[in-house]
């Protein structure tokens, strides 16, 4: 298959992979499917760019935003979860060097919780600003 192909000649020297030895076992399919998974964010956030940038469709690209962070936010709190002690996911992260833990798998993937979060914030604050002047316009409407 070609994305295992791939996928084992980006990580055969990667120093992530110490820290984070899931992603050895290309037969996992959590591994794959989380690997599909980033593909399907990408696309949705190239379209989302697309259709920000062309100004037509601003509500729809919003709206797209906050999905594609909501996905990758839930994604990465997942594969955290699934990580941690809590779901006895423990063998997946090695837990002997701190400085490697630190720098290269909690700071790393604590930036795609961090950051769609603020995002995820950041859109709902104006999806929702666009549903209450929405709510406004149409009681004025009624009004008249």
């Amino acid at each position: 298959m070609w994305l295992k192909e791939t996928l084992k000649a980006v990580f055969r020297n990667n120093l992530y992979i110490q820290a984070d030895p899931g992603y050895k076992d290309l037969k996992d399919a959590f591994v794959v499917g989380q690997s599909l998974m980033n593909l399907v964010e990408v696309c949705l956030n190239v379209i989302t760019v697309i259709m920000h940038i062309g100004g037509k469709a601003q509500l729809t690209s919003l709206l797209l935003a906050f999905m594609v962070n909501t996905m990758t936010f839930s994604k990465t709190v997942l594969y955290f979860l699934i990580s941690s002690g809590l779901c006895g996911g423990h063998n997946y992260v090695s837990l002997s060097d701190w400085k490697k833990l630190i720098f290269l798998y909690i700071i790393p993937n604590g930036v795609w919780i961090v950051l769609p979060f603020l995002c995820m914030v950041a859109t709902g604050r104006k999806m929702l600003q666009c549903m209450e002047n929405d709510e406004t316009t149409a009681k004025k409407l009624k009004s008249r």
